[in-house]
């Protein structure tokens, strides 16, 4: 398709610190390897809770980020506590050098399909880059294979029919939708997209709604299990 630009407020900057600070323990001992480009989301979980938290962050160059071999000797080398890694990777990792020597990985970007995740701190994250991921944060490998996993702190989800009711039953789909202090301002210079996807919250007034398009449902034990798109 074509990309859509997507405008943000500065604020946007604390939502990984905020999220995760209640998942992964920080400290100024922790160490991040960065591998994602500065461009891209997801990377900013690499970053900003280090920083906040008095950590550092390893920002590995061009031949590093592309070679496994490097990647594990900068966990030694570097003290490496944790890191974003796109669940591919970590399946490759993990398959050439066994358990990694990480507090805590978080995935993101695509949806981790291996066995159930025995590693401690091993979390998979969703979200989009209208509502600054992670929106919903999982034990890699628990729930089954679409699991996504329950809200992030400071974020309300709803899954809401056609009608634009919504739906608390388990089992049942309709398209998420997302409210928290992080929603995109809208799309640049697309105001009739922005106006569709970004909407009030009949739920919560005075509050903004973002409609993913992602179809989902509730499971019993409360966390939101993917099944497809709308489109």
């Amino acid at each position: 398709g074509k990309p859509k630009g997507v405008v943000h407020r500065q604020e946007m900057l604390n939502c990984s610190v905020e999220t995760l600070s209640g998942v992964i323990p920080l400290n100024e001992h922790s160490r991040s390897l960065h591998i994602a480009g500065f461009s891209f989301i997801a990377g900013l979980v690499d970053i900003m809770p280090l920083l906040a938290a008095g950590g550092s962050v390893y920002v590995a160059n061009e031949e590093e980020r592309k070679n496994t071999d490097l990647i594990h000797t900068i966990f030694r080398k570097r003290q490496i506590t944790g890191m974003y890694c796109p669940p591919q990777m970590y399946t490759v990792l993990k398959k050439l050098y066994g358990p990694l020597p990480l507090e805590y990985v978080l995935m993101m970007g695509e949806k981790y399909n291996g066995e159930e995740e025995t590693q401690p701190g091993v979390w998979e994250g969703y979200g989009t880059s209208e509502a600054c991921p992670p929106v919903l944060l999982n034990p890699a490998g628990k729930g089954g294979p679409l699991c996504l996993g329950k809200p992030a702190a400071r974020t309300k989800v709803y899954v809401v029919d056609e009608e634009g009711n919504r739906i608390d039953r388990p089992g049942e789909i309709g398209e998420l939708c997302i409210s928290s202090p992080w929603l995109a301002l809208g799309y640049h210079n697309m105001p009739r997209e922005t106006a569709e996807r970004f909407t009030e919250n009949p739920f919560e007034p005075g509050t903004r709604l973002y409609h993913s398009g992602d179809q989902m449902a509730w499971d019993e034990n409360g966390n939101l299990v993917f099944h497809g798109r709308r489109d």
